[in-house]
């Protein structure tokens, strides 16, 4: 039997080993991608032919490193399943600190019409903003996904918002109108967003992961 947990500061503190095994796990997947050199090709001050003939050669020479670089990224690539599941499992631990200690109420003006002030769903107003976006809403809409994923019907309101804002919200001049297909729910190719959720969150080890959510639930009550 699980005992109620009394604090956030408890939360956090029991749930460490888990999240730090989480984030040790995926370095061990960083680790092969970060092992993958790619040999670089430059044609700088040459003709069309001049170009193409210099590539045959610096193919040639560099075969046996292309290859190692091709197998490397297989390998990785072969391991987003694995990769996708640690970072959905750390987003719902994310998930349930804030379900559990947050004591916001309020919601950003422009979440007004998506989101009811009082509510569940405002619990994840907080925190820094990336893209329009409190992170809390961040790790809301990316464990949602991650736990409906084989789910066929559309992902409930505001989750397809706050992926939308993601989506267009990328900030590069003269693309205003590309969505970001790191965040695009209708992106066939991403099955599962849980990763990119990480990437975006900046939560590239347990350091990064533990100052934003004390932030979200220690210093909120301060």
């Amino acid at each position: 039997m699980i005992r109620k947990l009394q604090s956030a500061e408890e939360y956090i503190r029991e749930t460490e080993p888990a999240v730090k095994d989480l984030f040790e796990s995926l370095e061990r997947y960083s680790v092969i991608r970060k092992k993958i050199k790619w040999p670089t090709f430059s044609a700088l001050n040459m003709t069309e032919a001049e170009a193409e003939e210099a590539f045959k050669r610096w193919e040639k020479k560099n075969r046996s490193t292309i290859k190692r670089a091709l197998e490397g990224q297989r390998k990785y690539f072969g391991y987003q399943v694995s990769i996708a599941t640690l970072c959905g499992s750390i987003l719902q631990i994310a998930y349930m600190g804030i379900n559990l200690f947050s004591k916001n109420r309020a919601v950003p003006p422009e979440f007004v019409s998506n989101i009811k002030m009082g509510t569940k769903v405002a619990k994840f107003c907080v925190g820094r903003i990336i893209r329009g976006v409190p992170i809390g809403l961040i790790i809301y809409a990316g464990r949602n996904q991650y736990n409906h994923m084989d789910d066929d019907s559309p992902l409930r309101e505001p989750n397809e918002f706050i992926f939308n804002t993601l989506a267009t919200n990328h900030g590069i001049k003269g693309a205003e109108k590309v969505r970001d297909p790191a965040f695009d729910l209708k992106n066939e190719a991403i099955a599962i967003y849980s990763s990119n959720i990480i990437y975006i969150l900046g939560w590239d080890n347990y350091i990064a992961y533990i100052s934003d959510m004390k932030d979200l639930l220690i210093t909120e009550k301060e």
